[in-house]
């Protein structure tokens, strides 16, 4: 779980350092937001399928249609937890409408946490990727709305398949 946290910290420290690094990048602009929304498991034998998610995200502009995204996700089952650290791109198709459609690909690091019957509380973690898209509405040159749904698929290996897809809206602000 450390690892976790110091791999996105370090993560997002890189994006923010790199963003502020080159003087005279007119294109780049940072963001900073959250999404709220829900998970939905798409695979394993959990009878709890849907729950409440949240995350927070920092993106760098790169260039009209390209930003790299970083994301701190959390999801809270009955017995169970999600945790997710990802980088990603993201593409805008049409950065001049006014809502403006996107695809996202990344790779990150997924942990599990389950307690088993209050006792003992084990966790995993894996490395593994998404894949999604939304839609972008800015409010005004610094705030704006984001709505995405996003498939999530930890390599689990051995331990058996688990994949997910969540689905957010969210707003962003720019810095």
């Amino acid at each position: 779980m450390k690892k976790n946290f110091l791999f996105a910290l370090l993560f997002l420290c890189s994006v923010f350092c790199f963003s502020r690094s080159a003087s005279a990048q007119a294109i780049g602009q940072y963001t900073v937001g959250g999404n709220l929304g829900f998970t939905s498991i798409t695979s394993g034998g959990s009878g709890d399928k849907n729950s409440f998610h949240f995350n927070v995200e920092g993106s760098y502009r790169v260039d009209y249609k390209t930003s790299v995204v970083s994301t701190i996700g959390f999801t809270s089952y009955t017995n169970s937890s999600l945790l997710e650290v990802t980088g990603n791109g993201r593409y805008v198709f049409n950065p001049a409408e006014e809502y403006k459609f996107f695809g996202e690909v990344g790779l990150g690091s997924y942990t599990v946490k389950v307690d088993v019957l209050g006792l003992i509380s084990l966790s995993q973690s894996y490395f593994g990727f998404n894949l999604g898209g939304g839609v972008i509405k800015n409010i005004n040159d610094k705030v704006g709305i984001i709505a995405k749904v996003k498939y999530h698929n930890p390599l689990t290996g051995s331990d058996g398949a688990l994949n997910w897809i969540n689905t957010t809206v969210g707003v962003y602000f720019g810095l």
